[in-house]
């Protein structure tokens, strides 16, 4: 007698559970609610507002040294209260439509990116004075 090769009925259930296991944890995964799509969505807005506020922060230092070296005469309250031009010149990626300076804790800047008018970042710059 002929030995036959191949697999049996047992086997073959054995591998379609484990294959529905598997696939029910990968779809879990990408479509529940703490999926990988939202996970990297929030990662890429996330690293998009660090970059943001990177930015506004060191144009906010040009700003400033910018101020001591051309316009030490004029208050600097004065000069950086609602100045966005100050500010803006040193931007590349977008415009301050706002700056509301506070010359004693945490400034409030509004930041809006070029590619997407229509989103608006709140940036806080630590200006206390020392």
């Amino acid at each position: 007698m002929r030995k036959q090769n191949g697999i049996t009925m047992i086997t073959l259930i054995i591998t379609i559970i484990v294959m529905v296991i598997l696939a029910g944890v990968s779809i879990s995964a990408v479509v529940g609610d703490d999926n990988v799509i939202l996970r990297a969505r929030k990662t890429v807005a996330d690293t998009e507002k660090a970059k943001i506020d990177e930015e506004v922060k060191e144009a906010w230092g040009n700003a400033v040294i910018e101020y001591w070296e051309y316009s030490s005469e004029v208050d600097k309250e004065e000069y950086f209260q609602n100045n966005v031009a100050a500010i803006n010149k040193f931007l590349k990626t977008g415009q301050l439509t706002s700056f509301n300076y506070d010359p004693n804790g945490t400034s409030i800047a509004i930041f809006v990116p070029n590619d997407n008018p229509d989103k608006e970042y709140q940036i806080e710059i630590e200006t206390k004075q020392e």
